[in-house]
């Protein structure tokens, strides 16, 4: 028996000079991280019938699809199945060794008897019939090996911790996912060869040796706590009912106290669940109590030992209970099993499956809801494995008619078929990226699509990506021909744009918005978004269409001249409760948003906001380390606790890291504060759910007529990683996402909702913070012209009201700039907003807090071809105008040469928060004139939101010192007697002719070139 203890001490002592613990769990462990924890007893496997106390068990998944490796039972090899779990025994690993000598690797269900073992003999196709299956460990078959070593993969992002496994001595032979089986891949290494091995499960126990008590007085104690960071088992007595029994650490005395019963929770955190526990017990004293377990069970104390054993638990607590009379009971042997929380599987359907790799696969969903409640769903099937553009791609549909429950077989329309033939232009070489609405009120839907080759890039103006269309009349049973439409609504109208001509368009796939209020021609409204690039350049921009008769004839909402998500990606539309237009465009990191604010519906004008960002800096929607589409949706709602009315909006993505974990956040909209403006919807968003635990990336959703959400969405369910994905239908209500916080209801109505609000807006509107003398803010004269608008809409709250005083307040009077005065550049972000911008010489760019120095001026100059475009020319320099923008984190310098010059649109903001985005950068994603870090260098940079405290926001504020410039001499021509007039520069130098942008004398007046 001494000998047995020594050897124990031993085996301990070396696990410990080979274990380096980790104190917190995650996704992710290092290779140290996943051997056996320090907590409790940690004995060698093989001298043990059962698992001891501390051993941290993880599960293993392999490729992106992050499919479960499970204890084989018997079988010849293990089958690569689900990517779910619920922590059974059989999805749980451990290992023991070092990434020299090699580890052992065990199973929880197998036993502490038995090993993972495989062949080095390879067998099938490069590996791919040698199987590792469980064997036992004192009889290892002839020509296996047990011993194992793993090399670091980066082939799931860098973000993932995954691992290549290997035999010790056979490193060119990778575990694989071959057809479905554990087995090897000789050929190499790659996401299907890569393991991810996460926390799963440790037993610990409860005495004074691994906890403590952290809440008591001086004789009772409250709560035990393990002294182990994580996971931090904690057991509440409710009360101060808990000592140490008899001064021994191994034992707990727990009495029932004054209430009765007395509940005992067990609790490990959020993060965690206890899977089961159990203890000895025995009657503390001589008076007998009952103690009833979490399965119902019910004991008398005795003075002799009871065990209580609970399994089988799934909440992230458990418990156990004390009554009867005010005495206790001593508990020894205290294990507590505790896991990483499973998430209950939702109720899903795959309504289109990418079931292997060599499958054609399937990417792109869309979904709407017809007049008779038929739920319409659409996705690409991706002959060519790649974008529209490249090859064939045909649209694929299904029906379901119970909202979602079941669904019709695959319908594969004819009229919605590529034919694969690539000759640049042909339109029906495929159609990809469909987006889908069933009008309100008739049995009519419509799809359009990307269609045709090149690709969205690849293209030019002549030759180009095109948008197809198609009709159903019989809620989406049977549809027309393609009908082609981009050259008449799209590149035509470009061509005569101030934007100029684009090379490239791609709508936005998913949901067409309809709008439940604006009906002004045969139809209730829609609104359909997509992004174009710039012919010559690969700018990208959002853009938001509108059509009155259905989708028969499209208009871009306020024109397409300037867009509103200015290098934009895939965006989507939502109406907001008072009849705005918000855009939500695809960005990393989040989304950016911006909203068009109507001052008449029927005519569609009114104006564009200020794009904003939403992400983790502003409590927004995260995309963590991704960009991918997503949908939005505006539902009414009561809010539960407080039974306000109010409406909910909801953006999907994937939550991340990368493309993975998609879900649904959520923001209440209590007030018109919350949607007024882009970046009030950007911040502050009020929680999520998750829908996806894997891989999975575009996300849809449309409003059913039961009042339920049908959620499609993008899910390597198979770990396929082939080009597509499978499409995954969920149902959920309004409680479901808001974790019962909101319900929906009907009745709310928008226009109520923002004329309580409106009040407010208008103080704001003419408040000092708007109205001053920087440029763009409101003149004295215009809050007097607010004041009187709102007077009347208060008076007489209508929509039509309401859009008035939307068109007095977006056409109301505003600081402008003239060429009659010097003017200074504040920054707005950076040094307290001390710093502007500063001529140093007549060639270096900076900033300085000498505001009244002539470096510090500058004459902001149209440009002869374009009044809303500007060359900006220094006081000092005279001659000198800033260049244009360069490459990223590049200095932008001062130039005296006008084909040099940097052309300038500059866009305000009623606080006064100008953008000087240039026109001719080099660079066109970083087009903004942005102050640096160093408070130095002016630098190319994007023109994220002013709430942000955004370095590309400048103040433009006047100064006394008068230019004397009465008019703009378009540029000189040599042969005209004019050009013989003596022409001198600010100094008094004679010039033989002005360049652009020069500030000169000629005839006694000054002039600027």
């Amino acid at each position: 028996m001494r000998f047995k203890t020594l050897y124990l001490a031993a085996v301990m002592l070396l696990a410990a000079l080979q274990v380096v613990h980790a104190d917190t769990y995650s996704n992710a462990y290092t290779l140290a991280d996943v051997t056996q924890g320090n907590e409790g007893e940690v004995v060698d496997p093989s001298l043990n019938k059962k698992w001891e106390p501390g051993i941290d068990w993880h599960t293993m998944q392999i490729g992106s699809g992050g499919l479960y490796i499970s204890n084989n039972k018997g079988a010849t090899y293990i089958t690569l199945a689900s990517n779910r779990t619920q922590f059974a025994d059989a999805d749980l690993w451990y290992r023991t060794g070092n990434n020299t000598d090699g580890y052992l690797i065990y199973n929880k269900e197998a036993g502490p008897n038995k090993v993972l073992a495989a062949p080095t003999t390879m067998k099938g196709t490069q590996g791919g019939d040698s199987y590792p299956i469980m064997v036992d460990k004192d009889h290892v078959p002839e020509g296996y090996t047990s011993t194992w070593l793993f090399a670091k993969s980066n082939d799931l992002g860098s973000n993932v911790e995954a691992f290549y496994m290997y035999e010790k001595g056979h490193e060119g032979y990778k575990v694989n996912n071959r057809n479905g089986k554990f087995a090897f891949w000789t050929g190499g290494a790659d996401h299907g060869s890569s393991i991810q091995w996460k926390w799963a499960q440790r037993t610990m126990e409860v005495n004074m040796s691994t906890g403590t008590f952290t809440s008591k007085n001086s004789n009772w104690a409250k709560t035990w706590t393990s002294t182990a960071s994580a996971p931090k088992l904690v057991v509440d007595a409710g009360a101060n009912n808990m000592s140490i029994a008899n001064s021994n650490a191994t034992r707990i005395q727990a009495f029932r106290g004054t209430t009765e019963p007395q509940s005992y929770t067990i609790s490990a955190g959020a993060d965690y669940a206890i899977a089961a526990y159990s203890f000895d017990f025995v009657m503390s004293g001589t008076t007998a109590i009952t103690l009833t377990d979490a399965a119902g069970h019910k004991y008398t104390s005795k003075s002799t030992v009871q065990t209580v054993d609970c399994k089988d638990l799934t909440e992230r607590s458990a418990s156990f209970q004390l009554s009867g009379a005010n005495a206790g009971v001593d508990l020894t042997h205290f294990l507590v099993t505790i896991r990483k929380a499973a998430v209950p599987a939702e109720p899903q359907v795959e309504i289109f499956t990418t079931p292997t790799t060599q499958a054609i696969p399937y990417r792109i969903p869309a979904i709407a809801t017809a007049y008779d409640g038929t739920v319409v769903a659409v996705a690409d099937y991706r002959y060519s494995r790649v974008d529209i553009g490249s090859g064939r791609i045909d649209l694929h549909i299904r029906r379901s008619h119970d909202n979602g429950a079941t669904w019709d077989d695959i319908m594969m329309p004819e009229v919605m078929r590529g034919d694969g033939d690539k000759t640049e232009g042909h339109q029906k070489a495929g159609y990809g990226d469909p987006c889908i609405v069933g009008d309100s009120e008739s049995p009519r839907m419509i799809i359009t699509a990307c269609s045709g080759t090149p690709g969205f890039f690849g293209g030019t103006r002549t030759h180009h990506q095109g948008w197809a269309r198609w009709y159903s009349d019989d809620n989406g049973a049977t549809w027309s021909e393609p009908q082609y439409i981009d050259e008449e609504f799209i590149y035509s109208k470009f061509d005569k744009s101030a934007y100029g001509p684009i090379r490239g368009w791609f709508v936005g796939s998913g949901k067409i918005c309809q709008s439940k209020t604006t009906k002004v021609g045969t139809h209730y409204r829609l609104y359909c978004v997509g992004s174009s690039c710039r012919q010559g350049s690969n700018e990208t921009a959002n853009w938001v269409l509108y059509s009155d008769d259905f989708g028969k004839t499209w208009q871009f909402l306020g024109g397409c001249d300037e867009s509103p998500v200015p290098g934009g990606d895939e965006p989507k539309a939502e109406e907001l409760p008072d009849g705005s237009i918000l855009l939500s465009s695809r960005c990393t990191g989040g989304r950016n948003f911006n909203i068009f604010t109507f001052s008449d519906t029927r005519s569609g004008q009114g104006t564009w906001g200020q794009v904003a960002f939403s992400g983790s800096g502003n409590k927004g929607v995260t995309a963590l380390s991704n960009a991918c589409n997503g949908e939005v949706l505006l539902v009414p709602v009561t809010r539960k606790k407080d039974k306000k009315t109010m409406f909910l909006l909801l953006q999907s993505l994937p939550f991340g890291s990368g493309r993975t974990n998609v879900g649904v956040y959520y923001k209440a909209l209590e007030s018109l504060a919350d949607y007024r403006t882009p970046d009030a919807i950007a911040k502050d968003w009020d929680g999520r759910h998750q829908s996806s635990y894997i891989s999975s990336a575009y996300s849809t959703m449309t409003w059913q007529k039961n009042n339920t959400i049908g959620f499609v969405y993008e899910e390597d369910t198979y770990g396929t990683s082939g080009g597509g994905y499978t499409i995954i239908y969920k149902n959920y209500s309004i409680e479901q996402i808001t974790d019962s916080a909101f319900t929906y209801n009907p009745s709310v109505n928008g226009d109520s909702l923002t004329a309580l609000g409106m009040g407010a807006v208008v103080d704001d509107v003419t408040s000092t913070d708007n109205v001053g003398t920087i440029v763009g803010q409101y003149t004295t004269e215009a809050a007097r012209l607010v004041a009187d608008a709102y007077g009347k809409y208060a008076t007489h709250p209508t929509r039509q009201q309401y859009e008035r005083l939307n068109g007095i307040i977006g056409s109301a009077p505003r600081v402008k700039m003239g060429l009659e005065r010097y003017y200074t550049l504040r920054n707005y972000g950076r040094g307290a907003k001390r710093y502007a911008l500063y001529a140093n010489n007549a060639t270096e760019l900076t900033v300085s807090t000498n505001r009244k120095a002539e470096k510090a001026m500058w004459c902001i100059v149209p440009t002869a071809d374009d009044p809303e475009v500007f060359y900006l020319v220094n006081k000092a320099h005279p001659t000198s105008m800033i260049g244009p923008t360069l490459a990223v984190e590049t200095r932008t310098v001062l130039t005296s040469n006008p084909k040099e010059a940097g052309r300038y649109r500059i866009v305000s903001t009623t606080q006064g928060l100008s953008k000087l985005q240039c026109l001719n950068p080099t660079n066109a994603t970083y087009p903004f004139l942005h102050l640096a870090g160093d408070n130095v260098r002016i630098v190319p940079w994007l023109a994220s939101s002013p709430a942000n405290n955004a370095p590309s926001f400048w103040y433009i504020e006047p100064t006394d010192v008068m230019t004397g410039i009465e008019h703009i001499t378009l540029p000189l021509d040599p042969n005209a007697a004019a050009a013989a007039e003596a022409c001198y520069d600010l100094g008094g130098r004679a010039i033989q002719q002005p360049q652009k942008g020069q500030v000169y004398i000629k005839g006694g007046k000054k002039h600027v070139e």
